[in-house]
């Protein structure tokens, strides 16, 4: 949990906007059922991002599935940048 402060105290620090995101709440973003298992979440990884299928091929993989499913949701609801 160190690096988890060290990395929020960085981005506070650089003024960059954060948002902590439960899981509950991307889940029911994509659907996927709270409580489910990691298997779900890597299955729909692959569904919706077919060209990284190479990263979410095997099971132990979930954890970047969800990962792909968590920055897909931020995506989502992050404000549009206006360019400078």
């Amino acid at each position: 949990m160190r690096c988890t402060g060290y990395v929020e105290a960085t981005v506070l620090c650089c003024d960059v906007p954060m948002s902590l995101i439960t899981p509950q709440r991307w889940k029911k973003f994509h659907n996927i059922p709270t409580g489910s298992d990691k298997e779900a979440s890597r299955l729909l990884a692959l569904d919706l991002l077919p060209e990284l299928a190479e990263q979410f091929k095997l099971k132990k993989h979930h954890g970047r599935a969800e990962s792909a499913l968590i920055a897909l949701y931020g995506a989502h609801c992050m404000a549009p940048i206006d360019p400078v």
